[in-house]
């Protein structure tokens, strides 16, 4: 490996970090966030107030976090708790759903950023 070999790499290793973050990561926080059972709006809740939701689902309530523009399940009554684990959504587009409890939340409001457009 040559002295210009290695300065490519420590280049694209300072690079290709900063890429990233300048144009894969989303910008636009959503507004509001939609909780939904069998594709049915249930509420419409602003992101802005900080406070805790309730959802009748299929097996029992399910509960929701809002805090910092963000909102996550805290609880639900399906046997794995991936929605649990999860984590935080916070922008514009993103969605995730208790298939067991048929609820799914999905961030809105903001600039919807994709990924990728397929025809």
């Amino acid at each position: 490996m040559t002295t210009w070999d290695r300065i490519v790499m420590v280049f694209a290793l300072i690079l290709l970090p900063w890429l990233y973050w300048q144009f894969w990561q989303p910008r636009y926080s959503g507004e509001t966030a939609r909780i939904k059972y069998d594709q049915q709006l249930i509420q419409e809740i602003a992101l802005a107030n900080p406070q805790t939701v309730h959802a009748k689902g299929a097996l029992g309530d399910s509960t929701f976090e809002i805090k910092d523009q963000r909102i996550r399940f805290t609880h639900s009554p399906c046997q794995n708790k991936v929605c649990i684990h999860y984590g935080w959504l916070t922008h514009s587009g993103e969605v995730m759903a208790c298939l067991p409890n048929h609820i799914v939340v999905e961030i809105t409001g903001g600039e919807r950023v994709y990924d990728a457009v397929s025809f």
